[in-house]
């Protein structure tokens, strides 16, 4: 079913819950004018043919003094047989965030986290004692700020609503009621507060009080959803830009974040300052995007490399509880 078969509703429905995926059917009834049952019945029908994927609750690790490192892998001598153990094995790693194939200059992109380099270098040595023979090249980009933009591309005269992931120096080390409360809203956002309260054995006023308590501490940020785009027919692509200086950066991020296809910029140190992340219909719509930014920064931009992504894994609170 593609994108062109969903009705506005569908549209207005996926694009609230990308705002806020825990709010209630009754609560996206009022702001859509329809009844909940409607509401209910249209969220499920999106699950069950899937257009959303799950309800998530995205986590600012850089908030838990953790760090997320953006690896690029390029190949050498990988049939299909060794590319599907390399993917199968980073999926199940406990310290992946996201896994993507690559079209473009690499074939594989993979975001661990850790505490430290320690981690950094723990999950390298793990993967090159089993996957080393094949690597060509390996690129490490330490990442220092996120942003996400709400899903527009459904919407396109919706508004933006820009989420920025970025740490302050904070050394806060969740405690395990915390860890159990955390890990369960990053897989389910929609996930009753009663039922979190029988699981963990708390009354409801204390896990409202300490959910109330991670968001204030930006360690529980939104609620929203895990989309497949290729059911929208749309493919997931990335820029990935070097700049002449930080204002530059700056700037280009805020001219990305105003397009309706945006979806992430995230900061990074090394090869890339920044990379680009967003949904598209085309090749050709890719290109607009490229000239547009070219047009607008010219000569301040060093380098520009261009991307397109199939995503196998998002996972915004992986392994924070396992110890190394």
């Amino acid at each position: 079913m593609a994108q062109n078969k969903l009705d506005e509703l569908d549209r207005n429905i996926i694009y609230e819950l990308d705002l806020d995926s825990s709010q209630s059917y009754v609560e996206l009834g009022k702001k859509l004018g329809e009844p909940n049952e409607t509401i209910a019945f249209r969220v499920k029908r999106l699950v069950d043919r899937g257009y959303i994927k799950s309800f998530i609750n995205i986590v600012n690790f850089l908030e838990l003094n953790s760090h997320y490192f953006k690896i690029f892998y390029k190949f050498q001598k990988v049939d299909e047989v060794i590319e599907k153990r390399i993917i199968d094995w980073l999926s199940k790693h406990p310290r992946i965030s996201y896994l993507a194939e690559v079209q473009g200059r690499y074939d594989l992109v993979c975001a661990p986290f850790g505490k430290d380099m320690h981690d950094l270098e723990a999950f390298l040595n793990e993967f090159k004692k089993e996957f080393g023979r094949y690597i060509a090249e390996q690129e490490i980009l330490p990442v220092i700020a996120t942003h996400r933009f709400n899903t527009r591309f459904c919407k396109p005269d919706g508004q933006l609503r820009r989420q920025t992931l970025s740490g302050k120096g904070s050394s806060y080390e969740l405690d395990p009621t915390e860890t159990k409360i955390v890990k369960e809203l990053a897989r389910n956002s929609r996930v009753k507060v009663s039922d979190l309260a029988v699981q963990l054995g708390m009354s409801i006023t204390a896990i409202n009080n300490r959910i109330s308590a991670l968001r204030r501490k930006d360690i529980l940020s939104s609620a929203v959803l895990d989309i497949d785009f290729e059911k929208f027919g749309k493919g997931y692509y990335q820029i990935d830009v070097t700049g002449a200086s930080i204002d530059v950066i700056n700037n280009i991020v805020d001219f990305f974040a105003a397009m309706p296809e945006a979806f992430f910029a995230t900061r990074t140190l090394g090869k890339y300052d920044l990379a680009l992340e967003m949904v598209l219909s085309s090749d050709d719509e890719l290109n607009v995007i490229v000239k547009k930014i070219k047009d607008k920064f010219g000569s301040n931009i060093i380098t520009l490399d261009t991307f397109k992504l199939k995503q196998h894994s998002i996972n915004w609170f992986p392994g924070y509880d396992k110890k190394r």
